[in-house]
């Protein structure tokens, strides 16, 4: 009866200990990968827009070459759109999650990991006894 304790005991540390060091590398994995692939669906729906010193040349302008190039880059400060503000915002969340847990998780999951009960082996009814 103590036995079966223990596996149960031995088995939900391993489990939970498996989750606590893998979990949180996963999840920031996850993250990065989520934002790699939003950001680039968001890039590839946007519309180009051509700016710049060079422009006015296709313009036949004369004055192309004696123009500054711009100072500010007039798309880091556009307006997004609410959808991706909100993905932006869960994204921020889930990365300061993964920095939160992160280091508790690995102690936790090694802890955890270790203070697994070892179980005496018991003899099966296949295995021949030495006499």
């Amino acid at each position: 009866m103590n036995d079966t304790a223990t596996i149960k005991s031995n088995k939900r540390k391993l489990i939970w200990g498996l989750v606590s060091l893998i979990g949180p590398t996963a999840l920031l994995i996850g993250a990065i990968l989520l934002y790699a692939l939003i950001n680039f669906l968001f890039a590839a729906a946007e519309p180009t827009v051509v700016t710049g010193p060079g422009v006015d040349c296709m313009n036949n302008n004369p004055y192309a070459g004696v123009c500054a190039p711009q100072s500010e880059n007039e798309s880091l400060f556009a307006d997004q759109g609410p959808v991706r503000t909100i993905i932006n915002v869960i994204l921020f969340l889930t990365g300061a999650l993964v920095v939160i847990t992160w280091l508790p998780g690995i102690i936790v999951g090694i802890i955890l990991l270790a203070t697994r009960k070892p179980i005496p082996a018991q003899p099966s009814d296949s295995t021949p006894q030495v006499k």
